[in-house]
């Protein structure tokens, strides 16, 4: 890990401020190194638009466009060859191409695929449990015990990002209401969770990572959590019944997107009417393709699929949810080929 003298210096630097919490300081000494924290910082959109405001005009990383002079765009009948490019490039950094992806299996079929991911996630919660959930060399069983107080503090993050969320919606009250978090893996966002709310169901694929949660969160005098591991997919309507809020990110990412249409779809209808949903997938993979007739060629792993913003939205309009916000992500990395979102929605009343 990162020391933290590095990432408060790196953050003084280029924004010029302290981490705005202990949580976003855990998260940046998570960075492989220095380098990678430093990209991170100067392709903010806080950087961004600090670079503007001294008159640094285009920022690191943003794409200039060809033809621009104060303000106004010149056009003409032909581009270069270099202009074109780049045009493109702009174009596809704001509306990328469209990902060919079946988002749909049924019987036999997903089953299969349901098994597959099981198999893999019971499999790490054996051998690496702490690291499957945030991949750091600093959470690899050997190094877990030294830096267990970052991978925990790191938590309190997702607890910000609920937060935030919940000052978009001011008539609900979180102490009152029932959390649902899919994929709660070992607690990590669970203890953030459990603070927050009046009760959290933590459902998981994984029981080897939910018997670490089980020790953990009781050793950390959280009563008010029951967890449960999904066995099917099918569990997840009952999982979610009566619940008013849903929580997941860095999860369902890890699924080949006809299993996280299903259980979106299965969780979607369980909620119970006025929930509150903020949940996180990756939209976009650049030559991402996924064909279930190719399942088998994907690798034995720790896979990341791509579930299309047009698929997630056609899930919510069919459970009557409304979408509230959906804002850009870094949970499947800030520099690699996946696009990723967070989506906040409510669904309707009775």
């Amino acid at each position: 890990m990162l020391d933290e003298r590095v990432v408060l210096d790196t953050f003084h630097a280029i924004l010029g401020r302290k981490p705005e919490s202990d949580a976003v300081l855990a998260f940046h000494r998570t960075y492989p190194s220095f380098e990678q924290l430093r990209s991170a910082l100067l392709e903010s959109h806080e950087f961004a638009s600090l670079y503007a405001q001294i008159g640094g005009g285009t920022a690191r990383g943003a794409p200039a466009l060809s033809g621009v002079e104060n303000g106004d765009v010149k056009t003409s009948g032909h581009a270069d060859s270099a202009s074109g490019d780049t045009d493109q490039a702009l174009i596809e950094s704001i509306l990328p191409r469209v990902c060919t992806v079946d988002v749909d299996a049924a019987g036999a079929e997903r089953d299969a695929l349901w098994d597959r991911v099981a198999a893999v996630w019971a499999k790490l919660g054996e051998d690496a449990a702490h690291w499957s959930v945030l991949t750091h060399d600093a959470f690899r069983p050997s190094n877990l015990e030294e830096n267990r107080s970052a991978f925990v503090q790191s938590g309190e993050l997702e607890g910000a990002l609920v937060d935030a969320a919940m000052a978009r919606v001011p008539d609900a009250d979180m102490a009152t209401m029932r959390c649902l978090e899919i994929g709660c893996g070992v607690g990590r966002a669970t203890r953030a969770l459990a603070q927050r709310f009046d009760s959290v169901t933590g459902v998981d694929i994984s029981r080897p990572h939910l018997d670490i949660a089980r020790k953990e969160l009781d050793e950390a005098g959280h009563a008010n959590v029951a967890l449960h591991v999904a066995t099917r997919i099918e569990d997840y309507a009952e999982l979610a019944a009566g619940h008013d809020f849903l929580f997941s990110r860095l999860v369902l990412q890890h699924n080949p997107p006809p299993v996280q249409a299903a259980i979106l779809a299965q969780v979607f209808e369980g909620m119970a009417p006025g929930a509150v949903l903020l949940f996180q997938v990756v939209t976009h993979g650049k030559g991402y393709t996924y064909r279930v007739a190719n399942d088998g060629a994907v690798g034995k792993g720790m896979e990341m699929h791509v579930l299309p913003q047009s698929a997630v939205f056609q899930l919510m309009a069919a459970a009557r949810i409304v979408p509230i916000e959906v804002q850009d992500d870094f949970a499947a990395g800030r520099d690699g080929p996946f696009r990723s979102h967070l989506f906040l929605g409510r669904k309707a009343g009775p």
